[in-house]
């Protein structure tokens, strides 16, 4: 594993220290569900240009949105 550091205001900071959250943890789930949502989209994206080469207007949208009903 490796280790990234970041700043935060000092209020901020105290502000973290009065609750019991793993920061770490819950730092390294966002990061993972940003990833995650953000290479979604991508596909997505791509999915709708491939589509719209084959298919008639509109028929990419409903595809994509089925798909993201389903999840």
């Amino acid at each position: 594993m490796t280790t990234i550091a970041f700043r935060v205001p000092v209020d901020l900071r105290q502000q973290m220290l009065t609750v019991k959250i793993n920061w770490s943890e819950y730092i390294r789930r966002s990061i993972q569900e940003a990833i995650a949502s953000e290479r979604k989209r991508h596909w997505f994206s791509q999915l709708k240009q491939k589509t719209r080469q084959h298919t008639s207007e509109g028929t990419a949208a409903r595809i994509i949105r089925s798909m993201r009903d389903d999840d």
